[in-house]
């Protein structure tokens, strides 16, 4: 029975769940992507790439939430 609640209450906040895994994508992705692709030692131009790839689609989605109207402007 509590998974039913959970269901519902992710169901109602399901834009704003969206906005902050977005927000982490932007803003985290290439920051700890970066560091943590760098300490596998992976080649010079992948970490920077994936991290800003990351950084991209985050605001990329925060845009198209934005023009859905799920972040409301005041």
């Amino acid at each position: 029975m509590p998974m039913v609640g959970l269901r519902e209450a992710l169901s109602r906040h399901k834009l704003t769940l969206a906005f902050v895994a977005s927000c982490l994508l932007a803003f985290l992705g290439p920051t700890y992507a970066i560091y943590a692709l760098e300490k596998l030692e992976l080649p010079w131009p992948i970490p920077t790439l994936l991290g800003f790839s990351l950084f991209t689609i985050g605001l990329m989605a925060i845009a198209y939430l934005y023009s859905k109207g799920a972040i409301k402007s005041s």
